[in-house]
């Protein structure tokens, strides 16, 4: 697991919870601030720049993200997850799915996780 950047992601919704929304990738500008579910701020704290709602642009500019399976899988990379870790190991919903208490929940024990591994 990317423990940096999954305590980034926890530490941003934590502290702007008016800017976590589970239920859109991102969107642009709204409340004060570009929205964004787990996937959509990961990509954020990571470069990428979100250019309209729902579309991702690299920091180098040479790709999109538009599509929902694509902002996923680059987001699960660069978070460093297994499918077990996404799947919840044993639930129905992935981490990108979860209601907003639940997605908290689950983002801070990863992020324990991540700490307990050496390196991590």
């Amino acid at each position: 697991m990317n423990a940096p950047l999954l305590r980034a992601v926890l530490a941003h919704i934590e502290d702007n919870p008016a800017l976590f929304d589970p239920r859109v990738w991102g969107e642009t500008d709204r409340d004060g601030g570009d929205v964004a579910d787990i996937a959509g701020r990961a990509l954020l704290i990571s470069g990428w720049t979100l250019v309209e709602d729902n579309v991702f642009r690299s920091e180098d500019g040479t790709r999109e993200l538009c599509r929902s399976e694509d902002i996923e899988r680059e987001a699960i990379a660069l978070l460093g997850l297994t499918e077990d870790e996404f799947w919840n190991g044993t639930d129905l919903d992935t981490l990108f799915d979860l209601d907003r208490e639940k997605a908290v929940t689950r983002l801070r024990e990863l992020t324990g996780q991540a700490q307990a591994v050496p390196g991590g």
